[in-house]
């Protein structure tokens, strides 16, 4: 093989074709051009020379930006570039909240901090940012939301700054020579939505057809909206022993995958009128929960006519989250142990699991009466034990 030479647009870098010779003693030139570089020759993946040379042109700026980034000091790195690597870090691992994170850096953190030295950071600036910061938000607020941003909100993008600096911190060579304290606001979002029995069967009277079958699975098995979604007819198995239905690994919020039951009675009947509806109408439509032209089923879809319904229900506000609320405390007050409850809601700890099973008045009063009983019992049995003393 042969290297046939063009006029490199970098210096240092070689652009050529290779030439083969047959086995006739004829020659053919291949088609795609290569780089060469420091002895290593890279395909463009082009045959044609213009596309080649730009091509060249960018792998030699991607190189002396990456010998540049392995030479800078700590006092030289700026926090945008310390930004950069939570995008690396989300897409290397497959995060599905990348385009919120990109937002997030695009709109707030990098317009404020971005040309800022990484180790220029302090308390002062933080707070300039969190002035500058309340003063806009990134998106309208829906409907039935927060007029104002929310220190929810903020927090999560300071947690974004931090995760910047500690991925700064842990390269090798390192870029940042510590972690600066980043404190955040208190929230006072405490989650207390939740569904009772009797709210559920009022909802379901309210909701069109085609969204009873998601609503009556997210009450009874604490599922995500997400993977419920998601969710297609191979994955359940209505005839099964016991009938289940499969989350499977990378699919989850956690990227953890989870077998779940299928109750009997109005879940089974429910997913049963559904497959058979499926069988009827959209045998080629592999998704479990559809729309009302049979297309599968997507939040945005949903959202106003849910939240008609649940005005209708006298439940305005309630977000189809409160139904995954609901069968966690279900789930706790049927005396199932916390462990296998994190199992069947998916929660990875219990600090989270426990924000979702909270107490209301109807626990306090059945927790009193356990504890009134329970101390009458205690004075009977003293009141016994005196008897037994003076006879």
């Amino acid at each position: 093989m042969k290297r046939i030479m063009e006029k490199s647009p970098v210096v240092g870098y070689q652009l050529f074709r290779w030439e083969k010779r047959k086995v006739d003693g004829s020659t053919a030139t291949l088609a795609k051009y290569y780089v060469r570089h420091l002895g290593k020759d890279i395909c463009t993946k082009t045959d044609r020379l213009t596309a080649a040379k730009n091509f060249v042109k960018k792998i030699a700026g991607e190189q002396a930006h990456e010998k540049r980034r392995k030479s800078m000091r700590p006092d030289e790195v700026t926090i945008g570039r310390l930004l950069d690597l939570v995008v690396e870090d989300y897409e290397v691992n497959g995060q599905k909240t990348i385009a919120n994170l990109k937002g997030q850096i695009k709109h707030s953190l990098r317009p404020f901090f971005g040309k800022m030295t990484a180790g220029d950071l302090d308390s002062d600036q933080i707070d300039r940012w969190l002035v500058w910061r309340k003063k806009y938000r990134l998106r309208k607020s829906v409907r039935g939301g927060h007029s104002e941003l929310q220190p929810s909100s903020i927090n999560r993008e300071l947690s974004v700054l931090r995760r910047a600096y500690q991925l700064g911190y842990e390269r090798k060579p390192q870029l940042v020579e510590k972690i600066p304290p980043i404190k955040k606001l208190a929230e006072g979002n405490v989650r207390k939505g939740f569904v009772s029995p009797e709210q559920y069967r009022a909802l379901l009277e309210e909701l069109p057809a085609h969204l009873r079958g998601i609503t009556v699975v997210a009450f009874h098995v604490a599922n995500r909206k997400g993977e419920l979604l998601k969710l297609e007819w191979e994955d359940v198995d209505l005839d099964g022993e016991p009938p289940v239905f499969t989350l499977w690994p990378g699919e989850t919020k956690n990227r953890e995958g989870r077998t779940l039951p299928i109750l009997e009675g109005e879940m089974m009947d429910t997913l049963r009128a559904l497959k058979k509806e499926h069988d009827t109408k959209y045998p080629t439509q592999p998704h479990v929960f559809l729309n009302e032209e049979g297309k599968p089923l997507q939040y945005h879809m949903m959202r106003k006519t849910w939240d008609d319904a649940c005005t209708r229900g006298k439940l305005p506000g309630l977000l189809f989250h409160d139904l995954r609320r609901s069968g966690v405390r279900n789930l706790r007050r049927a005396g199932v142990t916390q462990k296998v409850a994190r199992e069947f809601s998916g929660h990875k700890t219990d600090s989270v699991f426990n924000r979702y099973d909270i107490s209301d008045f109807g626990d306090l009063r059945d927790a009193a009466a356990k504890l009134r009983r329970y101390l009458r019992e205690g004075d009977a049995k003293k009141e016994e034990e005196k008897e037994d003393q003076k006879t």
